[in-house]
């Protein structure tokens, strides 16, 4: 048979950490459009802070976030970090060549 694998007491306690420390390390700064949906949204998300007309969002997964950012279309900006801005670009790029 197969062999169960006990987690280790601290396990679930280290994984935790770590998703924490990933989450304080994964840092967005993305201009809302003032009202819109997308503002609304980022707005009321755990942890967002304002920064004058910016928000700083944080999450695990930038990927997972730039599908979100997407999906909001003409209606944000992302300043940084660039490698989102290029994720969210590209998934936008990917739309036009499907649906021209």
């Amino acid at each position: 048979g197969t062999a169960t694998r006990r987690a280790a007491p601290d396990e679930p306690a280290r994984a935790l950490a770590e998703l924490r420390e990933i989450w304080g390390r994964t840092v967005a700064l993305v201009r809302p459009r003032l009202g819109s949906e997308a503002d609304v949204v980022l707005r009321n998300r755990a942890e967002t802070r304002e920064l004058g007309d910016a928000l700083e969002i944080r999450t695990t997964d930038l990927d997972i976030l730039a599908d979100e950012l997407a999906a909001f279309g003409a209606d944000i900006v992302i300043v940084e970090p660039a490698s989102l801005r290029d994720a969210v670009r590209s998934r936008w790029q990917a739309i036009l060549e499907r649906h021209g």
